[in-house]
Order: C-alpha cells, then sequence, then structure tokens
C-alpha cells in the first residue's frame, strides 16, 4: 500500500463522525491543518515581536497599517494566541504619527 493511499484514506477515517459517516471536508481539513501548521513557540514569539514593534510610518495609509496588524492578529490566532479586537484598536491608536494627533 503506497503512502499517499495511507495518508488519503487515513484522512477520511479521521474525518468521519456521527453526523457526517462517509467524512466531513470540514473535519478533514481541521485535522489537516492540526497536523501540518507549525505552531511553535519561535514562530509565535516572532508573530508577537512583529505585532509588538509595528508602527504606522508617515508615508503609509492608515487602511494599509490597520490592515497589516489584523493579519498579524489573524496569524497569531491561527498559532493560538488571542490578540483582542480592544488591544488591536489600542495598538493602532497609540502608534498613529504625531500628524494624526488632536491639536
Amino acid at each position: 500500500m503506497s503512502v499517499q493511499y495511507q495518508t488519503c484514506f487515513g484522512l477520511i477515517d479521521t474525518a468521519r463522525s456521527p453526523v457526517h459517516p462517509k467524512g466531513s471536508c470540514h473535519l478533514a481539513w481541521k485535522v489537516l491543518k492540526g497536523k501540518f501548521e507549525p505552531k511553535l513557540v519561535a514562530t509565535m514569539q516572532q508573530l508577537k515581536a512583529e505585532f509588538y514593534s509595528k508602527s504606522m510610518s508617515r508615508n503609509k495609509d492608515l487602511d494599509t497599517y490597520s490592515h497589516e496588524l489584523e493579519r498579524v492578529q489573524q496569524r497569531l490566532e491561527e498559532v493560538g494566541v488571542s490578540i483582542s479586537d480592544q488591544d488591536l484598536i489600542n495598538k493602532i491608536l497609540c502608534t498613529l504619527p504625531k500628524e494624526y494627533e488632536n491639536t
């Protein structure tokens, strides 16, 4: 039996449930993601450092900057680290350039 055959049918077996006796694509994806997605401490630390060290430069658009932070927030969620939306908003507001200050 080939490795590909064993992998495919092993995945199908793990993706079965009482609700989906023939298998569930969602469950199969969850199993694959859990098996192959890196969840290393180094990855978490790198993403945390990226999130907390980011600041908006003067030549960067606010939408672009907030999108970059949201993406890092999503990637952190994927490796099990939660950054609340309120923390994200605070990060954006606290790292805006001086031009955004209310004078």
